[in-house]
């Protein structure tokens, strides 16, 4: 559904997205990761066709975004993260305007206006002027603009900002709910947010791409390592450098000292676990604790963050 290829973004002396590729199958959402300036926002307009990129390359549903603007426009619902509403409308109303806009004519638009209705769960606040609603109501308002000429992909830049707890978890339900009937890409700092909702993620930092991969391969839930947590009572001054030195040891990231903990990534092979406590054991680290764990998504994102990535 989407392919970006080298897309590069030079504003004066800054660069602003160099060299970024990534794609996005059809029906599936993805995550959009990154810092402030990493260049999600940046993206997201290029890729919605308010920003032209300095170079590179996108193709949307088949078509060049560049070559075919209007065609590819067609198929992106964008909902930016300044909200496109006018308080002054009613909600009805000016989702009838945002489908004129969009080239519906009288049929389409009743038939598409019911539909992001319906959708967003919008119908009990149809009538209602756009200005005294809440500011998750809001955000639902620009979500069915996005929606009403029914796009093959949707963009979404930072869709939970300033909710609260409840509607966060509202607006993600209505994301998942997407799922299918449209392709999506979203950015957010919500690192649970994009693991509840999203198949991927693609992360973003100082303008490139760093890592894109499954949630479940990106914190190592996919079996191709294991993290491993150990408590020592007598840990070495050179515990570190100990613990990468063993065989299947592929990182090691220490706890806090007080505690005497520390974090071991490894390989996924029979018995390296076994293996790993029986060589502590013997070098009399008094080994009082081991448990598996896996990374969060934050970890991840602070990971390659630093870059420290793989």
């Amino acid at each position: 559904m989407l392919q970006v290829e080298a897309l590069t973004k030079v504003f004066g002396d800054f660069t602003a997205l160099d060299g970024v590729s990534f794609s996005v199958a059809e029906g599936e959402i993805v995550g959009l990761l990154g810092e402030n300036g990493a260049g999600k926002t940046t993206t997201l307009r290029i890729l919605a066709g308010a920003l032209y990129p300095t170079s590179g390359w996108v193709r949307i549903g088949g078509c060049d975004l560049l070559s075919n603007h209007l065609a590819a426009k067609r198929k992106v619902g964008y909902l930016p993260e300044r909200l496109p509403l006018d308080d002054a409308m009613r909600v009805r109303p000016y989702l009838d305007y945002v489908a004129r806009l969009r080239g519906l004519d009288s049929d389409e638009r009743a038939d598409s206006i019911d539909r992001v209705l319906d959708a967003c769960h919008l119908r009990d606040i149809a009538e209602r002027g756009i200005g005294v609603l809440s500011r998750g109501m809001r955000m639902r308002v620009a979500l069915a603009q996005a929606l009403v000429h029914n796009p093959e992909l949707l963009l979404l830049d930072e869709p939970t900002a300033g909710l609260d707890p409840e509607q966060v978890i509202n607006m993600r339900e209505l994301i998942r709910s997407l799922a299918g009937h449209h392709t999506i890409l979203f950015s957010s700092h919500n690192l649970n947010e994009v693991s509840e909702c999203c198949s991927r993620v693609v992360l973003l930092r100082g303008g490139q791409v760093v890592a894109e991969d499954s949630v479940s391969v990106l914190t190592g839930l996919d079996g191709r390592e294991e993290t491993v947590f150990l408590r020592l009572t007598r840990p070495p001054d050179d515990l570190h450098d100990a613990l990468l030195a063993l065989e299947g040891v592929v990182g090691v990231e220490p706890g806090p000292p007080e505690l005497g903990t520390v974090v071991v990534r490894t390989v996924v092979t029979p018995g390296i676990r076994e293996r790993l406590v029986a060589e502590v054991v013997s070098r009399g680290w008094g080994l009082c604790e081991v448990r598996q764990v896996s990374d969060t998504l934050e970890d991840v994102f602070h990971r390659h963050a630093a870059g420290n990535g793989e």
